[in-house]
């Protein structure tokens, strides 16, 4: 069973390995791995458990406001190591949209 703290800690650690090609020496990351990412921070942001979040439900209805999904694009920037739009899930608005485009 993952903890809210072992959730933060894969949100802010998972695959920070620079392995393979990729802008600045990181490698692209899948689809997948995005998600995974994504689950676990909103996760630890909702304090709750991370069979819990659906990847098909919108942010809006996890309750991120817009200060919370800057926030949200500008950590999941960081850990892809590229620029994001700051508005991107606007554009994408649940995990599995945004990770399938972040993947392409």
């Amino acid at each position: 069973m993952t903890t809210r703290d072992d959730a933060g800690e894969r949100a802010g650690t998972l695959g920070d390995g620079a392995a393979g090609g990729g802008v600045g020496g990181r490698r692209r990351r899948t689809a997948d791995e995005i998600e995974e990412w994504l689950v676990a921070y909103l996760s630890r942001l909702l304090g709750t458990a991370p069979e819990k979040i659906a990847t098909r439900i919108s942010f809006s209805r996890y309750g991120l406001d817009s200060s919370a999904s800057i926030a949200m694009a500008s950590e999941l920037s960081d850990w892809l190591g590229r620029e994001l739009d700051p508005t991107i899930n606007y554009s994408y608005p649940t995990i599995a949209a945004l990770s399938k485009h972040l993947a392409e």
